[in-house]
């Protein structure tokens, strides 16, 4: 449900949104559910990953949502799908921990 909604958010306030891919992720035994999508900033093509995240408890209700952005690179970044696979947003992203 609030996927749902953060994307509806997303495509209204976003010049040129385009969701790419939906699915449920884990980082570092967190689950949570992924979305990537491009968009225009500046009039300048850009590529982005939301990641939303609950804590590894039982019945958790409160999580954190991650929002990364890049300028894409055809060596780097060629689709959304990329970003934080093979970049400099890669590490941040693997090395989340709830509480430090």
């Amino acid at each position: 449900m609030y996927a749902a909604n953060y994307i509806a958010g997303l495509a209204a306030r976003t010049p040129g949104f385009l969701l790419q891919t939906e699915t449920k992720t884990r980082v570092n035994l967190n689950p949570g559910y992924t979305l990537t999508y491009s968009f225009r900033s500046g009039g300048r093509p850009m590529f982005a990953r939301a990641v939303m995240l609950l804590p590894a408890i039982t019945g958790a209700r409160d999580g954190v949502l991650l929002s990364m952005g890049t300028v894409p690179s055809p060596l780097i970044d060629p689709v959304p799908d990329q970003v934080a696979a093979n970049d400099v947003l890669q590490v941040p992203l693997r090395s989340f921990r709830f509480g430090t």
